[in-house]
């Protein structure tokens, strides 16, 4: 029986380490009041590696009644707000579906932190049955207590990284393209229509959760804004060619129909310039300012 103890104590020792290097390096800020590692060095690695952990453990630690949802281009507008704010949060995950979207909100509902105002991003490529990403649920669940969020890949490889930053003073370039502005612009292009639009159905049942949503802010008295983030011509082309136009137009409508809706996607002189957009899908701090005012110009 000692014998046994023994070896489970060994057997035990590597996971005991770990268990004591994620403490520390807490590479998400899941433990609140742990602040070895800087918060900008967690901002340049862990963001990057699950921006859903990373934010949600965000807010968690430090909530706002001002929140904007959506994708990466709500990420992006979100960089023009706080320039002008320090009072709002940033719940936009890239590469977001709509059901991220929404669980973002149900999970906001569930854990009862009051909202004052909810800025949603959503655009057509969004509005697809078969767009599923599913990970705010995973994120969920990874968070829920200590040592799932210990034992997630996510974090044993932020923690990886940001010892191997602090040791070589070196960190991985994450998420940023390898190739020329103009090709990955061409490819961004090519692969958009079959991401999104080679298989299109109806989102019924997301719709019906985006009703649901409009109908919970106006009972809390909560300002819901939709907006429609503008995307280069060459995207918005892909609509027609996959003959989804009428489509599209249902998709605005039914945003029309739940609450107040910024269509900046329909504005030709953004859509049709080229030197407006860092990539195909992403406006650059210009066009993100004058989103800005013209969403809260009488705010």
């Amino acid at each position: 029986m000692k014998k046994l103890f023994v070896k489970l104590a060994l057997f035990s020792i590597p996971f005991v380490i770990y268990l004591l290097i994620v403490g520390v390096v807490d590479p998400f800020s899941y433990f609140k009041s742990n602040d070895i590692v800087k918060i900008e060095v967690k901002d340049k690695i862990s963001k990057h590696v699950e921006p859903h952990l990373y934010k949600m453990i965000a807010f968690d630690n430090n909530p706002t009644t001002n929140i904007i949802i959506g994708d990466s281009r709500s990420n992006r507008f979100y960089e023009s707000i706080s320039v002008h704010s320090n009072k709002w949060s940033p719940l936009g995950y890239g590469g977001a579906s709509l059901n991220e979207v929404l669980d973002t909100f149900e999970w906001l509902v569930d854990k009862e932190f009051k909202v004052d105002t909810l800025l949603v991003g959503i655009n057509f490529n969004l509005y697809n049955k078969y767009n599923k990403r599913m990970w705010v649920e995973e994120t969920i669940e990874r968070k829920s207590n200590p040592f799932s969020y210990a034992f997630s890949s996510y974090t044993a490889r932020s923690t990886f990284l940001i010892l191997k930053d602090h040791i070589t003073g070196k960190s991985d370039t994450i998420g940023k393209p390898k190739v020329s502005r103009a090709k990955f612009w061409d490819t961004s292009v090519k692969r958009y229509g079959s991401k999104f639009y080679a298989h299109y159905a109806y989102p019924e049942y997301s719709f019906q959760r985006l009703s649901a949503m409009a109908s919970y802010c106006k009972q809390k008295n909560i300002e819901l804004i939709f907006w429609i983030p503008p995307c280069a011509k060459e995207i918005n082309d892909i609509i027609d060619e996959y003959g989804l136009t009428l489509e599209n137009e249902r998709f605005i409508n039914d945003i029309k129909s739940l609450g107040k809706l910024h269509d900046f996607n329909s504005d030709e002189s953004i859509t049709s310039q080229r030197d407006n957009f860092t990539d195909p899908s992403h406006f650059n701090k210009q066009i993100g300012e004058k989103i800005y005012q013209e969403i809260f110009k009488n705010k």
